[in-house]
């Protein structure tokens, strides 16, 4: 069975600010003469049980040194895109060796009011997010993606000015940039071979 699931919260009322879905805010410590309360990060979980596909750039094979080898993970609409340097072994499975090589990671999750929350992760710190892998084990990658702002993309009218057309099929997305920091644990299914 293929499935997806966030844990403990669902993220679009997590993200949206729901109050009681979550975490309760910290007090600062009573020595403090601030009153505010300093909010911890909203967390989550995503689980795909989904066989990750292996891509390489066209024309080039994935098992000698491509320029970059990805790897895929797609089930009920949310995706995971990881992208490596292609001198990445392709069983090459140690967390050092992933966080050296990784580039880049897209992943989008679809939210229950029809929206999708996209975030883009990066070695760059200016990426909307920070991702580390973590020792995982055998069929498993773990990983958490720290992140700083991601996106809420929906369908919108392509007559808006707002209305971004950039992708090949010329369909109109709007995006909302939230500003919420947000931890996001992956478990993601890694079958040895």
């Amino acid at each position: 069975m293929i499935y997806y699931r966030l844990l403990p919260l669902s993220l679009s009322s997590l993200l949206l600010g729901c109050q009681g879905m979550a975490q309760s805010p910290i007090q600062a410590p009573s020595q403090s003469n601030s009153s505010s309360p300093t909010a911890m990060p909203a967390s989550a979980q995503l689980t795909l049980e989904a066989t990750p596909q292996v891509r390489c750039p066209a024309g080039q094979a994935c098992d000698n040194n491509p320029d970059y080898r990805a790897l895929i993970w797609q089930s009920g609409g949310a995706e995971v895109f990881l992208s490596f340097s292609g001198n990445l072994s392709a069983n090459d499975r140690e967390p050092a060796k992933l966080n050296q090589h990784f580039k880049y990671a897209d992943i989008y999750m679809p939210q229950s009011d029809g929206r999708v929350l996209a975030i883009h992760a990066a070695p760059d710190a200016k990426a909307e997010a920070q991702l580390h892998f973590l020792p995982s084990p055998a069929g498993r990658l773990h990983a958490q993606l720290l992140v700083k702002r991601h996106r809420l993309q929906s369908d919108g009218n392509s007559n808006d000015a707002t209305c971004r057309t950039d992708d090949m099929q010329g369909v109109c997305r709007r995006e909302t940039t939230i500003n919420t920091p947000l931890t996001l644990d992956l478990n993601l299914a890694w079958p040895v071979q």
